[in-house]
């Protein structure tokens, strides 16, 4: 299987009555219908038990993940930010704080989290695996400098978190949700702060000081 695909997302070709080729996803239902009780069974059962451990390996390790209140946020940022590195100097300095050849850490994860996150399920592999790999086809390459956090990256990392990029895209709540979200090191400025600062400014262009107290009274 390709890699991060689950078994009910895989699209296979198939020839229809009238010999036209059409392509087909192989769903629950026909897998359970069809492929574990058709003549080929004994190809397609280990395959559908390894699929199924594997969703059931990973649900629960998310599940232990987003006991972090911040993490699903976090996470959607992490995607968001890695496919925008080209164009969005803040998400590229958010990356870049990792200090992570694969930008996997602080600010987005604690050490705990990315320990966890590298042993989330990626098809047959773990997430760790899957990024030694493209390491070692970029290094073997002459690429090692070039791994793309966009195209290279994102899906990868989507794979392992279940998190679709063209869903989250699209998604205003979700997009608004992670913008407004104050990582470790970052400061969001304080309205307070902001109307008391405004408040000086006006006073001060009236020619009175802040404590005037007959500020905003009448002088009858």
């Amino acid at each position: 299987m390709r890699k991060g695909v689950r078994i009910t997302d895989i699209v296979v070709e198939s020839i229809d009555n009238q010999g036209k080729i059409r392509k087909v996803l192989l769903t629950s239902e026909i897998w359970i219908t069809s492929l574990i009780r058709g003549p080929w069974k004994g190809s397609f059962v280990p395959l559908f038990q390894e699929g199924q451990a594997k969703i059931i390996e990973k649900n629960a390790a998310l599940d232990n993940l987003k006991k972090d209140p911040r993490f699903e946020l976090a996470a959607k940022l992490f995607i968001r930010d890695l496919k925008t590195f080209g164009s969005d100097p803040k998400a590229q300095d958010r990356l870049m704080r990792t200090g992570s050849k694969f930008y996997l850490g602080e600010p987005y994860f604690s050490k705990d989290g990315v320990e966890m996150i590298k042993k989330l399920p990626v098809g047959q592999n773990t997430l760790a695996e899957e990024l030694d790999k493209l390491w070692d086809k970029k290094t073997k390459t002459g690429a090692n400098d070039e791994i793309c956090a966009s195209h290279d990256l994102a899906p990868l990392y989507g794979a392992a978190l279940g998190i679709d990029w063209k869903t989250l895209r699209s998604d205003t709540k979700a997009l608004m949700d992670i913008t407004n979200l104050s990582l470790e090191g970052e400061k969001k400025p304080q309205k307070s702060l902001k109307k008391s600062m405004s408040r000086v400014f006006n006073t001060m262009t009236r020619g009175k000081k802040p404590d005037d107290p007959g500020e905003g009274k009448s002088s009858g």
